[in-house]
């Protein structure tokens, strides 16, 4: 069992951080799949409305030395695994901390853009869980059939039934989170 983790609504900026990042879709020891980045800076970002244009990040040569040459597990990556100049949104929270989701600590809160699924307030909400994975609260649950129910306001949200994730099991009740 884990500490409760009190859940904070982060909000959106106009930012992104700017990564070089090497990956390929096997299984990797420490959980999903084998996945490196190598942050290269910050720019605007696409979710600024204001921003019309962006200047391109050119992808380096595959001898440039930034590159990551192995994933956090030891594994080498092959020729033939994935090169991208990757951007990574980041969020701010109320004590104005920035983060991306992948770097974010357990119990942030932030509404999707990009996924399909909508809560009651017409907005997705996804948030980190104790362990490191992400929670899409308004996606399709794996361990109900109608999918999870909030009530609330966000962050002060209340989900039934239970968390259920590939890596987590435990509670969203009155905004915090707890492990079974």
């Amino acid at each position: 069992m884990t500490k409760p983790v009190p859940c904070i609504l982060v909000t959106i900026t106009q930012e992104a951080e700017v990564c070089l990042r090497r990956f390929n879709g096997r299984d990797c020891p420490r959980g999903g799949y084998h996945d490196t980045r190598v942050p290269l800076g910050r720019m605007a970002s696409l979710a600024d409305p204001d921003v019309a244009y962006r200047p391109p990040v050119s992808t380096p040569p595959p001898e440039d030395k930034r590159w990551p040459s192995h994933c956090r597990c030891g594994y080498a990556y092959l020729t033939t695994d994935v090169r991208q100049v990757f951007h990574e949104q980041l969020y701010r929270a109320p004590d104005g901390t920035l983060s991306t989701p992948r770097a974010a600590p357990a119990g942030w809160m932030w509404p999707s853009t990009w996924l399909p699924w909508k809560g009651p307030d017409g907005l997705c909400l996804i948030v980190k869980l104790p362990g490191g994975g992400e929670w899409v609260i308004d996606g399709p649950a794996n361990n109900s059939s109608v999918g999870w129910v909030r009530t609330g306001t966000p962050p002060n949200l209340t989900v039934r039934p239970s968390i259920q994730t590939p890596t987590f099991h435990g509670w969203l009740n009155a905004g915090v989170i707890t492990s079974t």
